[in-house]
């Protein structure tokens, strides 16, 4: 979304059953972090629990797939 004269990047993480946002994060930028910190709110959210939890791959061609195994694991 363009804020002022810049952009501002936004990464939200929806529980797809409650349509609750349960993480999100927004830079100026567009790379790996903005969607890790995203992320690690969502985890922190749900109380530190990953069972049952699935990120699907993003269908969009700026996609950061390629960091989601390294973000799982830590």
């Amino acid at each position: 979304m363009q804020v002022g004269g810049s952009w501002l990047y936004l990464a939200c993480v929806i529980d797809i059953c409650s349509r609750r946002v349960l993480g999100y994060s927004m830079a100026p930028h567009m790379r790996a972090e903005l969607v890790i910190d995203a992320i690690k709110l969502a985890v922190a959210a749900r109380g530190d629990r990953m069972d049952g939890v699935i990120f699907p791959g993003s269908t969009a061609p700026r996609s950061a797939t390629s960091t989601s195994s390294s973000t799982a694991a830590a």
